[in-house]
């Protein structure tokens, strides 16, 4: 879709040029200016279900399709494609189940741009390689620094999620940070099922952190680059204690702002869902405030997706039925 003036009309219906049953293309997208970055998970151009990612680009009025991104090294299943993000000219790719030896830790791999051709520059992992640690189940990129979530990270046996910083240097990405809040979460949260960053702030969600017997699980914490190191800088959740949470909260950042969805928030009736909007003002942090449509109603999922440009901000509900019965709506 594109935007002319006050309104917004459909543009183009892209396609992958090798498309086959059951590749769900489409399941992750990215774009920045004239490039989109599609992932398709279930790909099989390798291995079986391996998965793959197509670059297009926009010319004039119209869209191609640039390249077809494959990782160097894969599996079976590896579900590279899972979570995709591109800023400029550098686009990375999340495989959370890729193989290392006996293990499945999952791996992100980063592609450069150079006079119109993309290649692998990386494959970056885990420290500490977890087996089914969902490494690479979301990612978000901003300049030279990459920010990669590990939601089902496991330390000795012991649940404990982590989202990673890694940083380029002379064409060298290293890893630069290990994030953990603190305090600490509390249950099993899985932090890092969603993560994105802009510049020195990295936003991740834990949908299934405690929170105490009269809030609702999940939390959202905000991380800002401050002398040298990152800080826990804000957290913010739903406040309705009939709030289910099942891995349903999504982020987005674009400075001074951050969006928020709370699908399973059920301010307007159960699983209605919600957005918060929080902004930063001096350096700190302010209350979010919720948001949600004047025929927002039960089952909506409002906040499933969220995307974030400045003041403006989308938001997904995927069962919104009011004109087809969970025919799914987008709000502005």
């Amino acid at each position: 879709y594109a935007r002319n003036g006050a309104n917004w009309a459909f543009h183009s219906k892209l396609v992958a040029s090798d498309r086959e049953d059951s590749d769900f293309f489409g399941w992750s997208v990215a774009l920045d200016g004239t490039t989109l970055v599609v992932g398709a998970f279930l790909d099989s151009a390798n291995f079986d279900s391996e998965g793959s990612a197509y670059v297009f680009t926009l010319s004039g009025n119209t869209w191609t399709q640039q390249a077809k991104l494959a990782p160097s090294s894969s599996n079976d299943v590896a579900r590279f494609g899972s979570a995709v993000d591109i800023d400029g000219d550098t686009i990375v790719v999340g495989s959370p189940l890729l193989e290392s030896g006996p293990l499945r830790p999952g791996g992100v791999f980063v592609y450069v741009r150079n006079a119109g051709a993309w290649t692998e520059q990386a494959l970056v992992t885990a420290p500490t390689p977890g087996h089914f640690a969902d490494f690479g189940a979301s990612v978000g990129i901003s300049g030279d620094r990459i920010v990669v979530g590990a939601p089902a990270f496991a330390a000795i046996g012991v649940a404990q999620s982590a989202v990673y910083v890694f940083e380029r240097a002379a064409g060298v990405w290293s890893i630069a940070d290990t994030l953990q809040p603190t305090p600490p979460l509390q249950g099993l949260p899985e932090f890092g099922t969603s993560v994105a960053i802009d510049g020195d702030t990295i936003v991740a969600s834990a949908p299934f952190a405690e929170r105490g017997p009269t809030l609702p699980r999940g939390e959202v914490v905000v991380f800002d680059h401050a002398t040298g190191q990152w800080i826990d800088a804000a957290r913010y959740g739903s406040s309705d204690v009939n709030a289910a949470s099942n891995g349903t909260m999504s982020v987005a950042v674009d400075l001074p702002f951050v969006a928020i969805g709370l699908a399973q928030d059920a301010t307007h009736g159960a699983l209605s869902g919600k957005v918060l909007v929080a902004q930063r003002n001096a350096g700190v942090w302010g209350s979010a405030l919720g948001l949600a449509p004047n025929d927002a109603q039960s089952h909506d999922m409002i906040g499933t997706a969220v995307a974030c440009n400045g003041p403006e901000v989308a938001v997904g509900a995927p069962f919104q039925s009011s004109a087809v019965h969970f025919s799914g709506a987008v709000y502005m």
